[in-house]
């Protein structure tokens, strides 16, 4: 099985929300993949809401949310932020041998990407 860092506009590490009903719950994205028929498939922590809780989702069922920026769009002090934000996130994440460090891993990509960008 492939692992993809990026596909359709989502990178691991980006902050995603299940944009379907009955629930709205963000999450970071931890993995993307393919499944044995070509699909696409994502995989997102509900971290800092749900810790530990970790769903498997299509392209159409979650988005990027409203309102946060691309890196790109972010000036030097909100880069700074996000940074403080990620690295306060992988300190409190609770790994053990049945959960895996892939969110900590994702958030430390993530907040490589910003300090590569600031």
């Amino acid at each position: 099985m492939e692992l993809y860092e990026t596909h359709n506009g989502l990178t691991v590490g980006d902050t995603v929300e299940k944009c379907m009903d009955p629930y709205k719950i963000q999450g970071v994205l931890l993995s993307i993949f393919r499944t044995i028929d070509g699909l696409f498939q994502y995989v997102v922590e509900h971290a800092p809401s749900a810790p530990g809780v970790i769903s498997i989702y299509n392209r159409n069922q979650i988005r990027k949310p409203s309102g946060v920026k691309t890196l790109q769009e972010m000036n030097v002090e909100e880069l700074n932020l996000e940074i403080e934000k990620l690295y306060t996130l992988i300190n409190e994440s609770p790994c053990d041998m049945y959960y895996p460090t892939r969110l900590q891993e994702a958030l430390s990509h993530r907040a490589k990407k910003i300090t590569m960008i600031g």
